[in-house]
């Protein structure tokens, strides 16, 4: 099980870099060789995310590979401003690179929330099939024409968790009334109305400070990002519940990736899936420990029922139906049918 995600997480970087790389090898600019470039790259994440340190590996190989030519900082911990100045920032070229969840997306690219449907994917082997097909260069297609941002690659954060400071979530019944922190999603929002839960938006900032003070009393977000933000602390319970598979697009500034010669480019996309090889490769495997790790801090750690599942995904419907007016049902349609073909060849749950 664990060999088949990493070939897939090593498939994903591969053909990332073929595809995008490829396609925009022919459009550098030229530059004479001794011309320098610089770049930032803004994150919210915290420095102890894989993701973070997979970022540290990419520049540090960027300025190895190109002798100097082109080096770049990292600024974390929303250093740079808040998710959404982050990528208003890269859009507008202040900030030429960013990683975040396709939940933040979705302004450009409305159809990014699909993703988000609950229960849609079964496995992080399924959201690879999915953001590596078609459907994923469609979306990156509609963010390059719409915003002006290229995707590079995707990290792969796992399944979701709920995390509760009140009482576990382990039945439809339990969710209702809960007052939930959860990603700025149409779709999210409109499953936890469906499930009776009282759904909230709060950016990662403050999701600790809400969670102490009741302001929320859980939050749905994947393993990794609970440990490394440090919210497990506030917590008393965590469902393993796997609802959404989270993906991470890691983007560029479309102009300033063609500013740079062909060279250049080539290595900051294999750079780029190095990275994302990396960071992937250390989720699915930190996995287990996370949830010991926060299970050892006194939360009480519980898996979801496929029973409770399929209620969960029963009562969700309103949503499939409001994403498919909303984002086209078209291109709904076709997402929960490549699901479904992808789920049943993968390996279920992660």
């Amino acid at each position: 099980m664990l060999q088949g995600r990493l070939r897939n997480i090593a498939l994903l970087a591969s053909l990332v870099f073929l595809a995008v790389g490829c396609a925009n090898n022919s459009s550098g600019t030229g530059s004479s060789s001794s011309t320098r470039f610089t770049f930032k790259i803004g994150s919210a994440e915290p420095d102890t995310a894989p993701d973070a340190q997979a970022m540290k590996a990419f520049l540090a190989e960027v300025d190895k590979n190109s002798n100097g030519r082109l080096t770049g900082q990292l600024y974390l911990n929303s250093q740079l401003g808040n998710t959404a100045a982050l990528i208003q920032g890269v859009e507008q070229n202040t900030i030429q690179m960013n990683y975040t969840a396709t939940s933040s997306l979705t302004g450009p690219v409305p159809q990014f929330a699909a993703l988000s449907l609950p229960f849609l994917f079964n496995s992080t082997d399924s959201l690879v099939t999915i953001v590596n097909g078609p459907i994923g260069a469609q979306l990156n297609q509609s963010l390059q024409s719409n915003a002006g941002l290229q995707i590079v690659g995707w990290f792969l954060q796992g399944g979701t968790a709920w995390g509760t400071t009140n009482k576990p979530l382990l039945t439809l019944a339990d969710m209702k009334g809960q007052k939930m922190r959860i990603a700025a999603s149409a779709i999210t929002l409109d499953s936890y109305k469906a499930w009776g839960g009282v759904p909230l938006t709060i950016d990662a900032t403050e999701i600790l400070p809400a969670l102490k003070q009741g302001t929320v009393q859980g939050l749905e977000t994947s393993l990794t990002s609970i440990y490394s933000f440090g919210w497990y602390q506030a917590l008393k319970y965590l469902t393993l519940s796997y609802a959404v598979q989270v993906a991470t697009p890691l983007f560029i500034n479309a102009k300033f990736f063609r500013s740079l010669p062909a060279d250049l480019q080539a290595i900051l996309m294999q750079a780029a899936a190095n990275a994302v090889k990396t960071a992937n490769t250390a989720v699915v495997q930190s996995a287990t420990k996370i949830q010991a790790q926060i299970a050892a801090a006194g939360v009480q750690v519980s898996p979801l029922s496929s029973a409770a599942a399929a209620d969960f995904r029963t009562a969700a419907q309103p949503a499939y139906a409001n994403a498919a007016n909303n984002y086209g049902p078209k291109f709904v349609g076709d997402l929960v049918a490549a699901a479904k073909s992808a789920n049943t060849a993968a390996t279920p749950k992660s």
